[in-house]
């Protein structure tokens, strides 16, 4: 039996940065394009991969992307 997890990426800032993932941006682009500083980009990027179970960066994109959670431009 397969079993779905719930993610709860409730915060549009958490959808805005995995949206700049997505497109490949680094942590200092996503800060810049974002009005956010690097701390910040940091901080919820640590969040999103802890809740999409991620190891890294492209582990939690592509999770995004298979749970239409964001979407490629």
């Amino acid at each position: 039996m397969r079993v779905r997890l719930r993610v709860r990426l409730r915060l549009p800032r958490q959808i805005d940065l995995l949206q700049a993932m997505t497109q490949g941006l680094s942590n200092r682009q996503i800060a810049e394009n974002l009005g956010i500083a690097l701390p910040t980009v940091k901080f919820h990027i640590a969040g999103i991969m802890v809740k999409l179970h991620a190891d890294n960066r492209t582990s939690a994109v592509i999770t995004a992307l298979k749970r239409g959670i964001v979407k490629l431009d």
